[in-house]
Formats: structure tokens, sequence, C-alpha cells
């Protein structure tokens, strides 16, 4: 965070530019957003406001993005590790803010885009293939396709080796045509 200007943590819901610092496949940035804590907030109340700032952090990553013209995007499940969200409800609050971003602004997204969830158990994993599966099935006019990528199966079987939680799924792939 110190190459962005920052001290310490950036403010929730916001979206941060940094360079790769040398991470391999053709990695030029970084965008780092933080999601809401949830640890120990349980009440609906509760929920109505992280949800909003759940989806900022995943709208102004868009924004940030499109700004930079940054054509291809990678997201966790943001705040479900650490801060606790649980992964059935970010997961239709990850993807349908980036499904409707992208109805609202097609202005900024004129070429084909990819964005990949990054899964980090094998929960994980099934939420998101199976509300994106869902998803294609209702013949979403903006989903091109729902698929797994076999090809970056590499970073999940890194992460594999340093959890016992953790899964060898690859990532899924989400193709977006705009």
């Amino acid at each position: 965070m110190r190459d962005m200007g920052l001290k310490g943590q950036g403010e929730t819901g916001k979206a941060y530019l940094s360079g790769s610092h040398n991470l391999k496949n053709n990695c030029g940035y970084i965008i780092h957003t933080i999601g809401p804590d949830t640890r120990g907030k349980k009440s609906q109340s509760d929920w109505v406001e992280h949800e909003q700032k759940l989806t900022d952090a995943y709208n102004n990553t868009l924004e940030v993005a499109s700004s930079n013209n940054i054509t291809q995007t990678a997201f966790c499940a943001i705040s479900t590790a650490i801060y606790g969200c649980p992964i059935e409800k970010t997961t239709p609050v990850a993807i349908n803010t980036i499904i409707d971003h992208i109805q609202r602004h097609p202005h900024t997204h004129t070429q084909t885009q990819e964005i990949r969830f990054v899964t980090y158990s094998a929960l994980d994993y099934n939420v998101y293939r199976d509300y994106l599966t869902n998803l294609s099935n209702q013949n979403s006019p903006i989903l091109s396709s729902v698929s797994v990528d076999e090809s970056s199966s590499k970073l999940s079987q890194l992460l594999a080796k340093s959890s016992s939680d953790a899964t060898t799924q690859p990532p899924l792939l989400y193709s977006i045509n705009s």
C-alpha cells in the first residue's frame, strides 16, 4: 500500500492501483480493494451495510480497471477469508455487481473482457461454479461463456500447498462480451 501513497490500510470499498511487482503471467497491475469486515456482526442490518461496501469494492475495482484499459481482471472472493463474510452471501453480490456494472457502462467495456474468480477452497469454488452455471442456464445476455480455465490450475495448486483447506480446483473463467 506504500507505493500507492497510503500508510496502512485504505478505505473500505475503494480500489487502488499499483504495479505488479514482478508477478508472472503478464500481469501489469494489481488493483487492491478492501471489503467489509463482518467479524462479530451477524444482524440483517449489519449485512445491508456490508453488502453496499462489498458492491462498492467490486464496482470501484472495475472502474479502476476500465480507466487504465485493463481488459483482464482476477477477483478473489473479497471479504470471505479473514473478514468472515459468508461465501453464500458474497457470491451473488460479486457476480451480480459485475454484470450490472457492465450493463450500466457498456461504453467502457468495448473490448472482450475476461474476469476470473480465483477461489481458495472447494466450497468457494463450488458456490461460484453453481451460481455462474445457473446464470448461464438462464441465458443471461451478458454471459458469453462460463467455463473452467484449466490453464490456471497451477495457482490453485500452489495455494493448496500452503493451506489444508485449499483446493486444487482451477479458477472459474467468466468471459464477457459487451
